[in-house]
């Protein structure tokens, strides 16, 4: 569930680019939202990542001791959400 919400929101950030509103924002706003959509972007990447590495190492299974790895993975993936 975690995937599908952080998706929806780097979606709902990248539609405040081209809204009229955007361009009327200071400088350092705007960059600010970049920064956030780029870590957003990381964020979703790293969730991604770790699906995408246990899949074919571990041939559709995860084994038991891999959990730790997997919580905390998950958990390190959440800091950079604004």
């Amino acid at each position: 569930m975690v995937i599908p919400g952080a998706q929806a929101l780097l979606g709902f950030q990248f539609a405040t680019f081209f809204q009229k509103p955007f361009d009327s924002l200071a400088r350092s706003s705007q960059q600010v939202h970049l920064i956030s959509l780029v870590l957003m972007a990381v964020s979703i990447i790293l969730l991604m990542t770790i699906a995408a590495y246990h899949r074919p190492v571990y041939n559709q299974r995860i084994p038991k001791n891999s959990w730790d790895w997997l919580a905390k993975g998950c958990c390190k993936t959440q800091g950079p959400t604004p």
